[in-house]
């Protein structure tokens, strides 16, 4: 009964550690200006392992996607890593500088080309995963 037990607990410890290691980071945007609070983010770039997207969902299949809604002058983008080789994609965790990125502010939670203004960033660093940059820091389009 005691192995049982043990195992159980070991068990439930590496599905715990395996998961929070593929959670995967987040790009936060701070200092949006306050007109577009409940527009929704588009990102997309490159870094040294393959094209980044931030979103809370992709689907490479169906290219349904859900954006991530700016409030209170901010938001925190989940990003995703594309595989070509396998065309899917999978949390991204890595550490890289990603010289370029573009951020999108968009109307709808599920177009990411429906855009009002862009933000470029570059040479970002990302530390597993994750990387937090201001609006001012940004290049505005419109």
């Amino acid at each position: 009964m005691k192995k049982l037990g043990l195992m159980v607990i070991l068990v439930l410890c590496v599905n715990a550690i395996s998961c929070a290691q593929s959670t995967g980071g987040t790009f936060t945007l701070t200092g949006i200006p306050s007109r577009y609070n409940g527009k929704y983010v588009f990102l997309e770039g490159e870094c040294p392992a393959g094209e980044l997207y931030g979103a809370i969902s992709l689907n490479v299949e169906t290219e349904d996607v859900t954006l991530p809604r700016i409030s209170n002058g901010r938001v925190s983008i989940p990003m995703w890593l594309f595989n070509e080789r396998t065309n899917s994609v999978s949390r991204y965790s890595g550490n890289h500088t990603v010289e370029f990125f573009e951020i999108m502010i968009c109307n709808s939670p599920d177009d990411p080309y429906d855009a009002d203004i862009e933000i470029e960033f570059e040479d970002v660093v990302f530390t597993n995963g994750s990387a937090t940059k201001s609006w001012n820091e940004g290049e505005v389009w419109d």
